[in-house]
């Protein structure tokens, strides 16, 4: 599977815990709306300064877990976990 098809997944296995699920990026509306469509993306997406984004995750895309603002867990594309696995973190 793809990266976005990936996420999208993930993202359905975390609307079970109720917790918010967000993509960022410093694309603009455009960019966004076109991924979204191309991707079927379902969650929110917010801007963040590209160089922000680099200092967070030096993946695109890329997947970061925070709790209580702090960074629980960071997983570059080529290493999405399984729903499963993300899901255990909630525990």
């Amino acid at each position: 599977k793809n990266a976005p098809a990936k996420i999208n997944a993930l993202y359905n296995a975390w609307q079970t815990t109720g917790n918010a699920f967000y993509a960022l990026t410093s694309s603009g509306q455009p960019e966004i709306q076109a991924y979204r469509e191309k991707y079927k993306t379902p969650y929110m997406y917010g801007s963040a300064d590209n160089k922000l984004l680099l200092s967070m995750i030096r993946s695109n895309p890329g997947l970061i877990l925070i709790k209580d603002g702090k960074v629980i867990k960071r997983w570059c594309f080529r290493s999405l976990p399984t729903a499963e696995k993300l899901l255990s973190y909630t525990k």
